[in-house]
């Protein structure tokens, strides 16, 4: 049996290219650390921890760690033994889905997020709104139509009575 050669084992600049990448991927990842270290001193850094924001974003940081958990535990595990053990049909496309956050860019994933939320919380609000503000007798017997013109535009004078 013959052996096949790794791709790119022969050609020094392969190698080159594989040390440079992976330099690059060690300074994104050492130069944010390194720079807290340089600009801070770490009896500082001891001493901050005692500040209230600092209190206040270890608390937040715990308690959606713990959020994030639960939720895992409770949804995602039973649902990884599903899609490991199990075949149905569309399982690709569930699988796809699944793995669609791990490859986007985080601003994309987050940006997306942000977009549903906020159709979430306008529908929301706005469904609120509806069962709070109930009509007056008044209301439902003559309606007046909405005024398309913007808020922020000057509103047109009143004609005169004729």
């Amino acid at each position: 049996m013959t052996r096949r050669a790794r791709p790119g084992s022969g050609t020094p600049w392969f190698a080159v290219a594989l040390g440079v990448s992976l330099a690059v991927v060690l300074g994104f990842l050492v130069l944010p650390v390194l720079a807290i270290f340089v600009n801070t001193s770490p009896a500082r850094l001891v001493a901050s921890l005692g500040e209230s924001e600092s209190i206040e974003a270890l608390k937040l940081s715990l308690e959606t760690t713990v959020i994030a958990i639960v939720i895992i535990v409770i949804v995602g595990t039973p649902a990884a033994f599903l899609l490991a053990t199990r075949s149905f049909p569309g399982k690709s496309i569930v699988l796809t889905l699944v793995e669609l956050p791990l490859v986007l860019p985080p601003a994309v994933a987050g940006i997306g997020l942000l977009a549903a939320l906020v159709i979430l919380a306008v529908t929301f609000v706005y469904n609120l709104s509806a069962v709070f503000v109930t009509p007056t007798p008044s209301d439902v017997a003559s309606p007046e139509p909405l005024d398309p013109v913007p808020l922020d535009s000057p509103q047109p004078a009143e004609a005169p009575p004729p």
